[in-house]
């Protein structure tokens, strides 16, 4: 009996230690993956009438991302910038947004102009390296029908 204890003790140790391995290689890539969410809303008064509209993202990522540029994407790949905007904390683009951080880019109606004959499609935001995150929202949905 004692001989199998001296087999299966190094045997299950070397499958622990194998199971932390790839646990701490998959937990280690999951770090180093930019991670974003983008959400497009409507500003609402008190009274839930919508007076504006707001793309908000938060950084997901364990490290510092860089944005450069927002706006909607239209129905055949294009884009429209979105220049007029106001942020909740006064800053401009580019900003960098620090992890788990979030930033609403608020904006009216009039300045969104998407290309005539299209409509607007997810709302996206670029980062200084070069990644476009997209997000789509029934509130972009309804806003997309009422620019039409």
């Amino acid at each position: 009996m004692a001989d199998i204890w001296k087999e299966l003790v190094p045997i299950g140790l070397g499958a622990v230690g194998t199971v932390l391995g790839v646990m701490n290689t998959w937990n280690t890539m999951s770090q180093r993956q930019m991670r974003m969410r983008v959400t497009p809303a409507f500003l609402l008064e008190q009274d839930g009438t919508p007076f504006g509209f707001s793309i908000e993202a938060v950084n997901l990522s364990a490290f510092p991302l860089t944005l450069c540029e927002i706006g909607f994407r239209t129905a055949k790949k294009r884009r429209t910038v979105i220049t007029g905007y106001r942020t909740s904390d006064g800053r401009s683009l580019p900003c960098r947004l620090e992890p788990r951080e979030a930033i609403s880019f608020m904006f009216g109606a009039g300045d969104v102009r998407p290309p005539s004959g299209h409509r607007i499609g997810a709302a996206y935001i670029r980062t200084a390296c070069g990644r476009t995150i997209l997000g789509d929202s029934p509130a972009r949905k309804q806003f997309s029908n009422m620019m039409a």
